[in-house]
């Protein structure tokens, strides 16, 4: 059985002219099954910036706060019919318990930092 790659994703690092996310990353991923929806969905932190290599024209994204993409895409997720939510994070520790403390269930199940 040939096995699907999961897509990157990411909805905080956004390109400023095309809105598209960093490194052609998808905004959400859904998976369906056993009759569940599980919506998955991408953060990084403003520090991420500085490990980027030098090639990449940090000045052409905007950093959106990831709470409030995390608020936008999650309703966005759930009117789609998702039971869950899961946001996969590309962030530090004090960042992640920050985004744990600002959210409830009815935003985000689970948070992978």
């Amino acid at each position: 059985m040939a096995k699907t790659k999961t897509p990157w994703l990411m909805t905080n690092l956004l390109h400023k002219e095309s809105g598209r996310p960093m490194a052609d990353c998808l905004l959400s991923y859904v998976i369906d099954k056993n009759g569940f929806k599980f919506g998955f969905v991408g953060f990084a932190d403003k520090e991420w910036f500085d490990i980027l290599p030098p090639d990449i024209p940090i000045d052409e994204y905007e950093f959106i706060d990831y709470n409030e993409s995390l608020r936008k895409h999650s309703k966005e997720l759930h009117d789609a019919g998702c039971d869950f939510v899961f946001a996969l994070n590309h962030m530090r520790l004090p960042e992640d318990l920050a985004m744990a403390a600002a959210n409830d269930a009815s935003v985000v199940d689970v948070e992978f930092g």
